[in-house]
């Protein structure tokens, strides 16, 4: 018969693998799970691109100078939902409209989604504006656990509307993965 503390440590050598494993397949599997991803433009780190469209920061925020800005973000395999929220002063002008893309292709195309239109004189104040992309349906294409999005602002790109700018605070997102159990 073996001693009592050789069993003992027998059984944990056996049981801390299997343990291990469990854990692993519930946290990336059977359990549903929420990243976020805050990203503080008028920080120190630049998250937006190309850097010659975007102003320095100031009051904690920067401005964005062209009708397209780029910014990646981390995609765990398995995401379902994309949220993206942002805090900005839409100075655009009446009927001009912000949009946001997620790229769907390997080449430079995006699936749109317009999250602010100007239908009326803006009050120049800070909004929030979100909206909601589905990975599988909208046929998003991540590559290397990255999906490029991109603010559109048609209006940028026209000369009499050189001037304008629109600040930005603030991007957070918010990325679901189901798990086997909801």
């Amino acid at each position: 018969m073996k001693p009592r503390y050789q069993r003992l440590t027998e059984i944990a050598i056996i049981a801390i693998p299997i343990l291990l494993v469990l854990y692993l397949l519930t946290t990336n599997f059977i359990i549903p799970q929420e990243f976020n991803y805050y990203y503080n433009i008028g920080g120190e780190e630049n998250y937006l691109t190309p850097i010659d469209r975007i102003s320095e920061k100031y009051n904690n925020q920067r401005d964005m100078m062209s009708h397209m800005i780029y910014f990646d973000v981390d995609v765990p395999r398995g995401s379902k939902e994309i949220k993206i929220e942002t805090r900005l002063k839409p100075n655009l002008p009446t009927g001009e409209n912000l949009r946001l893309g997620a790229r769907d292709q390997e080449d430079w195309h995006y699936m749109w989604h317009t999250i602010y239109t100007q239908e009326e004189e803006n009050n120049g104040g800070w909004q929030i504006i979100s909206t909601t992309f589905k990975v599988k349906e909208e046929n998003l294409k991540i590559e290397n656990g990255k999906l490029s999005f991109v603010f559109y602002a048609q209006y940028l790109d026209k000369e009499e509307y050189k001037n304008y700018t629109i600040p930005i605070d603030y991007i957070n997102v918010t990325i679901y993965k189901p798990g086997l159990i909801k």
